[in-house]
Parts: structure tokens; C-alpha cells; sequence
């Protein structure tokens, strides 16, 4: 199976963030650079966005808060998700989703964003420009 993550179309939280690599997960820019992008068949696509349709909405938050998503989703070849929120959490609250299998908030967060390359170079770059740590060491 795929599962296509189609993350941060935010542009401002795209040059700040990366997501991290995780085994077979693909952002979906990078699976349509080398797959069809149209897609059909047992494919389901899942968005969820803070600004949508209340009963589009309401699906989603079944479905990742309630549902049993192993059986939901067993038959599809792709999964996509669409999203400009962090719904992880969500997950945690499933009753479905066996104890202790989501981490806690900062974790996941951990485990899934880095600096962009282009936010790690401004940060340095400030830091060299006004002598950050050269009186005071940083710990």
C-alpha cells in the first residue's frame, strides 16, 4: 500500500519546515513527479483542513477519531491525505487505536517536522551576525 501525504501547501510553513522521512510514507508532489497523478481503482483520499465543508468535515473526524481504520481502509491500494492540520492526536482518542501507540504531542512532533534547510541558515546566520554565545556560552 501507499500513503500519499499531501502537507503544508502553506508557503511560509513550507520554507520554515520539512516533514522527516518515514518508511512508506511519500509526499504527493514527489510520488506524481514519477507515478500518474490521476488516480483510481481502490484509492481513498482523505482531506482534512481546518476551513472545509462541516459534513466533509464531520467524515474526516469520524474516520480518524472513531473508526476502525484498518478494516476502513484494507482494501485501498492508496491512501492520500490532504491536510493543513497536525491530526495525529486525533488518533490517540480512537477507541480502536491500541493504548500507547500514539507518542505524546511533543514526540510526534519531534519525530515528524526538522527546520527547512533555508530556516537552519537563517537561524545561523543571525546568530554569526550578532556574536550569539561569543561573552555568554550556550548550553
Amino acid at each position: 500500500r501507499s500513503f500519499l501525504l499531501h502537507w503544508n501547501v502553506n508557503l511560509a510553513s513550507q520554507s520554515a519546515f520539512k516533514l522527516v522521512d518515514q518508511p512508506g510514507v511519500q509526499l504527493l508532489p514527489e510520488y506524481a513527479e514519477k507515478e500518474e497523478a490521476v488516480f483510481s481503482g481502490s484509492v481513498r483520499h482523505i482531506y482534512f483542513f481546518h476551513m472545509m465543508n462541516s459534513e466533509k468535515l464531520g467524515e474526516a473526524l469520524e474516520l480518524l477519531g472513531c473508526s476502525d481504520m484498518k478494516s476502513e481502509l484494507r482494501d485501498k491500494r492508496i491512501v492520500s491525505v490532504s491536510s493543513n492540520l497536525f491530526f495525529a492526536p486525533i488518533l490517540s482518542v480512537n477507541p480502536h487505536t491500541p493504548a500507547g501507540a500514539v507518542p505524546g504531542f511533543g514526540e510526534m512532533l519531534r519525530d515528524l517536522l526538522r527546520p527547512s534547510d533555508a530556516a537552519s541558515r537563517r537561524a545561523l546566520d543571525f546568530a554569526r551576525s550578532v556574536s550569539w554565545g561569543r561573552d555568554v556560552p550556550v548550553v
